[in-house]
């Protein structure tokens, strides 16, 4: 029989306290009031524990637990050295969210601990829906990240921030030649998803070129909780320095265009304001939508299935119209 994912009360009380910071202190011992499994997680169990620190009031946190080193992640899940796990995320959480003091959830705490186990205890914050379910909230997250990355700009030089990964123009073609890679081994004619990478390529340059800022890294609307009117992003493990249109790009994939066109002018306003989408934005924004499709077929679970490879080579088709139908920008 499997062991649980999740610690022993014993255990969590124990790392609760160190990570509260109380450990010798005269303010009381945690005690464990409630805990139950998150369930709308996959990757890292996550629980939401209820805990009291003495006789102060309860505070409830939102606790996500590494695996420890014998138990590997799929191999999908790091996607080629996109993501980085729960103690990247936790330095994430310390160096980059919380002196900014917007409206991520609040670092409680962080524990590194033998075997490559890390636990991230945040702020839990109740009554949130993803934004995936109110649309309207879309234009609102547009204008959250645009924010985040006008404030991360000048930051991206700080030694502080220096361990965030950094998207380089290996790691972008990476995409586009295991795309090309998988989509051979499942039908020999792939001239249109040899342009689609080819011109994918050619237009990197766009996203290393300045302004760079530091990026969700994926900034799906799953990934985008709303509460009370206010935007609360989550899920920071893939945060990374690179072209804010990326965190855009994702945020507006699979909506049509006129609702990408609204956020598009949100993201400007909120960014730059007083100023309009220039050319080069728009070139940005084109190859950061093409990355965002090879992020999804540069991996092999996405040719599975006939279904999926059936699926993978429409999208295809279908960036390799949009990119043919695209006007020539103007330098």
């Amino acid at each position: 029989m499997p062991s649980s994912p999740f610690p022993s009360t014993r255990t969590l009380t124990a790392r609760l306290s160190q990570i509260l910071g109380i450990v010798g202190s005269t303010g009381g011992r945690v005690e464990v009031l409630d805990r139950s499994p998150e369930p709308n997680t996959s990757t890292f169990p996550v629980e939401v524990v209820t805990c009291r620190v003495g006789h102060s009031a309860p505070m409830t946190l939102l606790c996500k637990y590494s695996r420890p080193q014998r138990c590997q992640l799929p191999a999908w899940h790091r996607a080629h050295g996109h993501r980085h796990g729960v103690a990247y995320e936790a330095q994430v959480y310390r160096h980059v969210l919380e002196p900014l003091r917007m409206t991520t959830p609040r670092l409680c705490g962080a524990y590194e601990g033998p075997e490559g186990r890390s636990w991230l205890a945040l702020e839990y914050l109740d009554g949130c829906m993803p934004i995936k379910s109110v649309p309207e909230a879309l234009e609102s997250a547009a204008a959250w990240i645009g924010r985040f990355h006008a404030r991360n700009e000048p930051r991206v030089s700080e030694p502080a921030l220096q361990f965030v990964n950094i998207y380089t123009a290996d790691y972008y073609r990476g995409w586009a030649r295991r795309t090309l890679a998988y989509a051979r081994k499942h039908r020999r004619d792939c001239r249109t998803v040899e342009e689609v990478c080819e011109a994918f390529e050619q237009g990197i340059d766009a996203l290393l070129a300045p302004p760079l800022t530091i990026i969700h890294g994926e900034f799906y609307p799953a990934n985008v909780l709303l509460r009370s009117g206010d935007v609360h992003p989550v899920d920071w493990e893939s945060a990374a320095v690179a072209g804010g249109e990326v965190d855009l790009a994702s945020l507006t994939e699979f909506w049509p265009p006129e609702a990408a066109d609204r956020c598009e002018r949100a993201y400007v306003n909120a960014r730059w304001p007083g100023q309009r989408a220039d050319s080069a934005f728009l070139r940005r924004l084109s190859v950061a939508r093409s990355y965002m499709l090879l992020r999804w077929t540069g991996v092999s679970e996405a040719w599975r299935t006939q279904e999926d490879t059936s699926h993978y080579f429409g999208r295809l088709a279908d960036e390799w119209t949009r990119l043919n139908d695209a006007r020539p920008v103007v330098n």
